[in-house]
């Protein structure tokens, strides 16, 4: 889960937004 924080924390910083970021968590854990 290291590297998912850092690919969180870069996928904010650069879309500013919390769409992509949501996505990806979706994708790897859906629930």
């Amino acid at each position: 889960m290291e590297g998912v924080a850092g690919i969180v924390d870069w996928s904010q910083c650069r879309l500013s937004g919390g769409a992509a970021y949501q996505a990806g968590c979706r994708l790897m854990q859906p629930r």
